[in-house]
């Protein structure tokens, strides 16, 4: 059981996106009193999340599917910061989803990213991540601006995903797959 315990207000210096795979994405801010935040102690919290779930077989990707394919989810984080982490969930998955690469940017619009705002996303130092069945992973934080309520594009490379996936059909947001693994491309086909 999830104990609740009362969240101080956040500071606008570290921000969580949240990419849940297959792929639900959201985001989070870590919350410190000022002096704290000042000192880089403090507490991640969340600034976009979208509830996980199995996706069912109607809601799944187009074939093939997402194996082998590269897959861009934009977010819409409604805090502000300079730091941020990104949580990858297979929580529901029946086997491990291997993500051969992640990389984080400001959206453009559509399936575009801002040129010159691309970072690459690390899972304990490395940029390629294998996420069991039951399990999350939380990225490295990385240094980026975030403004409150202006879209991020998260893009992943995915090698491989078991058959139950981890996702959230009804989060109302467009997400964009294409060929191969090019986590980089300024917009997809």
């Amino acid at each position: 059981m999830n104990e609740r315990r009362p969240v101080p207000h956040p500071v606008k210096n570290w921000i969580r996106a949240a990419a849940a795979v297959a792929f639900v994405v959201g985001a989070s801010l870590p919350a410190a009193t000022p002096a704290r935040a000042a000192s880089g102690s403090g507490h991640w919290v969340g600034a976009w999340v979208s509830s996980q779930q199995v996706t069912e077989h109607r809601n799944l990707p187009p074939a093939p599917g997402l194996a082998g394919r590269t897959l861009r989810e934009v977010i819409q984080p409604t805090l502000s910061g300079n730091r941020l982490r990104v949580t990858l969930s297979n929580v529901f998955g029946n086997g491990p989803v291997k993500i051969s690469a992640a990389h984080i940017a400001r959206s453009a619009g559509e399936s575009a990213i801002e040129a010159g705002s691309d970072a690459t996303l690390t899972f304990n130092g490395a940029g390629a991540v294998t996420i069991e069945a039951g399990a999350s992973m939380i990225s490295d934080p990385v240094a980026f601006d975030v403004a409150a309520f202006k879209n991020l594009a998260v893009t992943l490379a995915v090698e491989s995903v078991p058959e139950h996936l981890t996702g959230h059909p009804g989060s109302r947001m467009t997400s964009f797959i294409q060929p191969g693994a090019d986590v980089t491309a300024a917009s997809f086909a």
